[in-house]
């Protein structure tokens, strides 16, 4: 017995252990037509900028999360045609970071948890088959073991919650289903 709950306990909480393990992709949204900031650390230093105003979208993978600041690298910029000099890696601000929902075949919803686990706290369920768009993710607050945590606009109320890497579009130019 004290081994099945030491097993569950280790299920539960290894996102929690491996929390720099991230690795999720995701699109930039800044609006500065100067571009987004890629700084050193968070809130330090700028080490360059990733150039977003002729492009169609800019991607990147995010591998690391620490108070609402995303370490970031593999950063590609679409339909550019210019080969830009900036940073391979560094951090910027998850409210310039965005993804959106996946709707894969077959999904009849799409949830937001509690925690960055598959369990039955959920806090919010996206229905996919009405005829209704579904919310805007509006910004990315953290990052766990293929789950983000995200801020999502619905009406005039923000939902924030984790989604699950099954659920994520990080693409702005495809809905990736």
């Amino acid at each position: 017995m004290p081994f099945k709950i030491f097993f569950l306990m280790l299920l539960f909480y290894t996102p929690f252990i491996f929390a720099g393990n991230c690795a999720v992709y995701a699109y930039v949204t800044d609006p500065d037509p100067a571009g987004l900031n890629v700084r050193a650390s968070p809130k330090g230093k700028i080490l360059g900028i990733i150039p977003t105003h002729d492009a169609s979208g800019v991607t990147v993978k995010i591998v690391d999360a620490k108070q609402g600041w995303m370490k970031i690298q593999e950063i590609e910029i679409l339909d550019a045609g210019t080969e830009f000099d900036m940073p391979s890696n560094g951090w910027v601000h998850g409210s310039m970071l965005t993804v959106d929902f996946r709707i894969q075949q077959g999904d009849r919803d799409i949830s937001l948890y509690q925690a960055p686990v598959n369990t039955p706290k959920k806090i919010q369920i996206f229905h996919t088959d009405k005829n209704e768009p579904l919310p805007k993710i509006t910004n990315i607050l953290d990052c766990r073991s293929g789950w983000l945590k995200v801020t999502v606009k619905k009406a005039k109320k923000a939902i924030k919650g984790w989604l699950a890497a099954k659920n994520q579009c990080s693409n702005p130019l495809t809905t990736c289903s």
